[in-house]
């Protein structure tokens, strides 16, 4: 009785994370530890779970859903990998002056010949570990002759001018750059 009772608890905290990251996902947040990695470790987690309860109650076709579900992981961990490996981002946060607001930068930059830097931005939420995308807020700039510029370099994300708690103009390489955090 007693291994049932942790089953249980497994299962209803199983539930609950499934039902939290459905929340969060459907209303067009994401968790930014999860940033990287997409649904693989929310999936790793539930294909894990799934496996106990097969290898708990010992029926042979129990097996076959955890089994289908990790071959499907292992085909996206295969993706996210080699995704990462040509195109990886790096994500950063700057604080607005009050602190109140939180501003994470999601860069990357390509070279052939000239240097294009890709910039997404996200507004943080609670405590910086929920993070919702800014629409239309994304840019990208070509330089020709960058010198090995940082991709933060180039956004001269050192000293941005905040006009307000929601508002943040970035003096790039290539003119001004507005982005609201709304």
């Amino acid at each position: 009785m007693r291994k049932n009772h942790y089953l249980l608890i497994a299962a209803v905290f199983l539930v609950v994370f499934d039902i939290l990251l459905y929340l969060v996902y459907s209303h067009s947040y994401e968790f930014i530890l999860f940033k990287g990695t997409g649904y693989f470790i929310p999936l790793l987690l539930n294909v894990g779970f799934l496996m106990y309860i097969a290898l708990r109650f010992g029926k042979w076709w129990m097996y076959i859903l955890p089994s289908i579900l990790a071959f499907v992981l292992g085909i996206y961990f295969v993706w996210i990998f080699i995704l990462n490996s040509v195109v990886s981002w790096q994500h950063d946060s700057i604080r607005s002056p009050l602190g109140q607001e939180r501003l994470t930068i999601a860069h990357r930059s390509a070279t052939l010949g000239e240097t294009t830097y890709y910039y997404e931005f996200y507004k943080s939420s609670f405590m910086g570990l929920i993070v919702k995308k800014l629409d239309g807020m994304d840019f990208e700039i070509m330089i020709r002759d960058s010198r090995e510029k940082g991709d933060l370099e180039v956004l001269n994300v050192k000293s941005p001018t905040w006009v307000n708690e929601t508002t943040v103009i970035f003096h790039t390489l290539h003119g001004d750059r507005t982005v609201v955090l709304e």
